[in-house]
C-alpha cells in the first residue's frame, strides 16, 4: 500500500489512534479504522482499498489483493459465514470496530447456497421431485 494514501490521527471521542486510508477508486474518500485493526488487517491483506461500487451510496470498502476481494468490515469483526455487517452510524467509511456489528444474514456465503432451502421444489416429474 502506498504510504501517501495513509493518514495517522487520533479519534477525538475515544483518544484512540486511527488510520485513514484513501480509497483507490475514489481518492476523494477516506475509510477510517483503529490503528490496531489496520495493522492486523494489513498484515494479511496488502492490496488496495476501494469501494465495491462507486455508484451506490452505501457501498462497502474492500481490499483487492491479487485476484481476491475481501470486505474490510468482515475482516475487522472476524465475521463468520451467515452473518452480515451492521454499520451503526450507517457510514460505510467508518470502519472503527465500535461502529461495526453483526446480524444474521448471508454475508460471507454464496447467496444461492444460503437461500436454497427456501426454494425446494414440490413439483414432480415422472414420480421424482424437480
Amino acid at each position: 500500500m502506498n504510504p501517501e494514501n495513509i493518514t495517522h490521527a487520533t479519534d477525538l471521542k475515544t483518544g484512540r489512534a486511527v488510520v485513514g486510508v484513501r480509497l483507490s477508486n475514489a481518492p476523494d474518500q477516506t475509510a477510517w479504522v483503529y490503528r490496531e485493526d489496520f495493522e492486523r488487517v494489513t498484515a494479511k491483506h496488502t492490496g488496495s482499498w476501494s469501494l465495491t461500487h462507486l455508484n451506490r451510496p452505501k457501498s462497502p470498502v474492500r481490499i483487492i489483493d491479487g485476484h481476491t476481494s475481501v470486505y474490510v468490515g468482515r475482516l475487522i469483526t472476524e465475521a463468520p459465514g451467515g452473518t452480515a455487517i451492521v454499520y451503526h452510524d450507517e457510514d460505510r467509511l467508518n470502519l472503527r470496530s465500535d461502529n461495526l456489528g453483526l446480524t444474521r444474514g448471508c454475508g460471507g456465503r454464496d447467496r444461492k447456497r444460503s437461500l436454497a432451502p427456501l426454494f425446494v421444489s414440490t413439483r414432480t416429474r415422472g414420480g421424482r421431485r424437480a
